[in-house]
């Protein structure tokens, strides 16, 4: 349980980290920070996604009640990972071509890129929180809680 939980706070720090950037563009970016976040984009959601896949979805889709609506739920989830994958891979080029070149004509595309991405992550974590958590909780008891 600690583990997705932590993986749920490194997924909500990069939506603050991305947000953040998005909010300094075009006038204040840090190169250096914006570089290492670019770099920690695929590898924190892929870990993320790995664990929830492997070992939260199943006990989920044990413990929950009506499993056939929560299997869809579940497929909805994890077709919203590859999504966000791939869009991490987009945001991560972006991102460090722009701290490249520093064109400000791109500011605006990469403020509206960052934007949307951690938006649909942080309904994607919401959603966990709401309807996840509680029950894996529950499966779990309260040692692993």
């Amino acid at each position: 349980m600690r583990l997705f939980l932590n993986h749920l706070m490194s997924l909500d720090a990069l939506c603050q980290d991305l947000e953040r950037i998005a909010d300094g563009l075009p006038a204040s970016i840090d190169v250096q920070t914006s570089l290492v976040i670019a770099g920690n984009i695929v590898p924190i959601i892929s870990s993320a996604h790995r664990f929830e896949e492997d070992h939260i979805y199943p006990i989920f889709l044990n413990a929950a009640r009506n499993g056939a609506t929560m299997k869809i739920e579940i497929d909805r989830l994890i077709s919203e990972h590859w999504i966000d994958a791939d869009l991490g891979e987009e945001i991560s080029l972006a991102l460090k071509d722009y701290v490249s070149s520093q064109n400000p004509v791109k500011a605006e595309t990469l403020s509206w890129m960052l934007r949307g991405f951690f938006e649909s992550m942080r309904r994607h974590i919401a959603f966990e929180h709401v309807v996840i958590l509680p029950v894996v909780r529950k499966k779990l008891g309260p040692k692993n809680a």
